[in-house]
């Protein structure tokens, strides 16, 4: 007869994601998350069917915090508002202590993973693209406020817009001040106007 599970799924999780993040998939042991999770073998292999379904799930989890993050962001204001609050809240995001140090966990998974994993691959690339299609509508939405101008295409527009906040993560990451990436980031918008 199986044992219940004795653990909580969601902090186990929620532990397991740090541990791959801070340290990526393969410099991450089972002995590492065992510790970082604070379970049993048995336990683990109870819920998991091994370190690679734990890491898809973690995967996962995180696409869908950064779902939330991204509409509770872009959420507020209209149109080219939407667009700066989207930027300074993912600066701000930058600058806080751990973020700086791990970075996106999708971007990162997707830098170890290179192409050698497809159902990785497409985890990461359909999160990359839910926030394209959401500045895509911000793009749509602030021309049809008059805001941004007509003449640039929302879907070339959105991939160049989620490429610079990419791009802005490496400057932060590389020790830029937090400053001179939002004037970076409001430059960038300035452009489509």
């Amino acid at each position: 007869m199986a044992r219940n599970r004795e653990f909580d799924i969601n902090e186990a999780l929620t532990s397991a994601m740090g541990l791959f993040w801070l340290n990526g998939y393969s410099n991450t042991s089972i002995d590492n998350l065992l510790e970082s999770m604070d379970i049993g073998k048995g336990s683990f292999y109870q819920a998991f069917d091994n370190k690679r379904d734990l890491y898809i799930q973690t995967l996962e989890l995180y696409k869908n915090q950064s779902r939330y993050f991204f509409e509770e962001i872009s959420s507020n204001g209209k149109g080219i508002n939407r667009l700066k609050n989207y930027f300074i809240s993912l600066i701000d995001e930058m600058y806080k202590e751990d973020f700086v140090q791990r970075g996106c966990f999708l971007c990162n998974a997707s830098i170890e993973n290179s192409g050698k994993d497809n159902e990785i691959t497409e985890i990461v690339s359909s999160g990359y693209k839910e926030v394209i299609n959401k500045l895509k509508d911000i793009v749509e939405e602030s021309q049809s406020l008059g805001e941004i101008r007509k003449d640039l295409k929302p879907d070339d527009t959105a991939h160049w817009l989620f490429s610079s906040s990419y791009g802005l993560l490496m400057l932060a990451k590389s020790d830029f001040k937090k400053s001179k990436i939002k004037k970076i980031a409001m430059d960038t918008i300035d452009i489509l106007i």
